[in-house]
């Protein structure tokens, strides 16, 4: 299963970094992959993970979700 998350305030690697590590901490996320020139995330997942935990995670790191598919 894949999810597709647009993240809002990503500048940098290090952003992205911090982003990846909090998504990767989700029970249910296998991988996590930041693609920062685009500005999203792309998730898989071994799981149904809900997206308001996927909101949460990300907005706990300073950044914000724009969508998510």
């Amino acid at each position: 299963m894949k999810k597709i998350v647009l993240i809002d305030g990503m500048t940098c690697h290090h952003c992205a970094f911090q982003v990846e590590k909090s998504l990767r901490s989700i029970n249910g996320v296998t991988k996590a992959r930041i693609l920062l020139k685009k500005k999203l995330a792309e998730l898989e997942l071994n799981h149904e993970v809900s997206g308001k935990i996927i909101m949460d995670t990300v907005n706990k790191t300073g950044y914000k979700v724009l969508s998510i598919v």
